[in-house]
Parts: C-alpha cells; sequence; structure tokens
C-alpha cells in the first residue's frame, strides 16, 4: 500500500469516527443505514456526456437544478474540521427537518463547491442534488444554515480518481485536469478570473467503502453564467 493509499485510507476511517461522534445515539441509526445504502444504486442529477479527454475526463453539461446546500468560509487547513458539520445539516434535512417533515432519499454525489474569496479564505458550499421528485417543489429547510439552490446549467470539465479525497489529491487531480485542458487549448475558468473561476469536489461513496471508491473534480467552461456567490433560498 503506497504512502498516499494510507493517508486516505486512515482519513476514511477518522471521518467515520467523526462523523458517528458529531451525533448523539438516537441519530446513529438513520445514519448507519445511509452508510450501508451507498452499496446499492442511487439518483444521480441527470447530465449529457459532451466528450471523453481521456480514460477520466468527460466534457458534461448539467441541466439546471435545484441542490440543498450548506455554506462555510474557512481556509483550506480548516475545511475538514467542519466537513461532518456540514454533512450532517444536510442529513438532518433529508431525513425530515423540513417545513414538510418530508424524508428525501439521499443521492449522489455530495459535492463541495470551492470558490477563493480572500487570502486564504474559501468559500465550502456541500451539496445534496434534490430527487426528480421533489425538483419542482422542495420542503423549506429548518436549519437557517441550509438552503436550496437552483443552479443554472453548468458546463463542466470532470476528472474521476479513487481513494479518499484528501486536499493533496485534490490538488494532485485539479493539476492532471488544467494541463489536460491546457495540452487541448481549451478554456476554462481558473482561479484568476473572477467569480465564475469555481471548482467543485464531488464523491460518491459512504466513507465506509474502502475500495472502488469515486471521486470526482470539475472545472466549469468558459460559456458558464455566473454562479450565486451568496446562497438564494426558494420561495
Amino acid at each position: 500500500m503506497n504512502m498516499s493509499y494510507q493517508r486516505s485510507f486512515a482519513f476514511g476511517a477518522i471521518f467515520v469516527l467523526v462523523l458517528c461522534s458529531s451525533v448523539g445515539q438516537a441519530q446513529l441509526l438513520p445514519i448507519f443505514d445511509w452508510v450501508r445504502s451507498f452499496f446499492g444504486n442511487y439518483e444521480e442529477p441527470p447530465y449529457q456526456l459532451v466528450a471523453n479527454l481521456s480514460d477520466t475526463i468527460e466534457e458534461r453539461i448539467y441541466p439546471a437544478k435545484r441542490w440543498a446546500c450548506t455554506e462555510q468560509f474557512l481556509t483550506p487547513k480548516a475545511k475538514d474540521t467542519k466537513r461532518s458539520e456540514m454533512f450532517m445539516s444536510l442529513f438532518a434535512y433529508i431525513q425530515g427537518k423540513n417545513d414538510g417533515e418530508q424524508k428525501i432519499d439521499m443521492t449522489v454525489p455530495v459535492t463541495t463547491k470551492v470558490d477563493h474569496r480572500n487570502g486564504d479564505l474559501y468559500s465550502y458550499e456541500m451539496c445534496f442534488f434534490i430527487p426528480q421528485e421533489f425538483q419542482a417543489n422542495p420542503p423549506r429547510p429548518e436549519n437557517r444554515n441550509v438552503r436550496v439552490v437552483s443552479f443554472p446549467e453548468l458546463h463542466v470539465y470532470s476528472i474521476r480518481y479513487g481513494g479518499y479525497s484528501t486536499q493533496e489529491l485534490e490538488q494532485e487531480q485539479m493539476t492532471l485536469l488544467t494541463t489536460t485542458l491546457k495540452n487541448a487549448s481549451i478554456p476554462y475558468f481558473e482561479e484568476n478570473q473572477g467569480p465564475r473561476a469555481t471548482y467543485f469536489v464531488s464523491g460518491y461513496d459512504s466513507p465506509t467503502k474502502f475500495w472502488s471508491r469515486r471521486n470526482e473534480v470539475w472545472v466549469l467552461g468558459k460559456d458558464n453564467k455566473p454562479l450565486p456567490t451568496h446562497v438564494p433560498s426558494v420561495d
């Protein structure tokens, strides 16, 4: 087992412990139900595959859809300390902490939109895709830190990789992805190009799935409409 995989495996084990320790005993059963659920197949946001740029890199178009999101303003070093808190806020929403007390099926991926704001400060916006059943009329979250967000159509370039997605792995994959795009003269939004220069980190698996994991990093194509910099709620 190489050093990078060992670090990733250790991160996954720690994440499970932090996740479980962050909630009360009464909440553990639905969490473990969610953990077991990742061995099945769950709804994903639809997209059009435009092109395969390599074995792991795809060009996609996602139609405009609604997502449940929560946002934190953090430094990259502090990101992992807040990840379980952000996840549990969204998980409580789909478990019925909403105005209709409706349970909403878990979907994949769990996506985090990363937006560089100022100096070392970044916006980390973790989102669950809202299933098609609730797209037209999603229930309003009880938690004021959880909002329903309407994202416009997204034109993305995605790279797929395995293991547990650490900051180091994300940056390695980002470099591979952007190098491929530059070599092919494909324009995309880079960090110094303003508010649309955001990227996404997406995970498709439970923390307890140790093998054949699926993660992705997405960057936006140049033709994207501006994304909301402050999360709007749905009236």
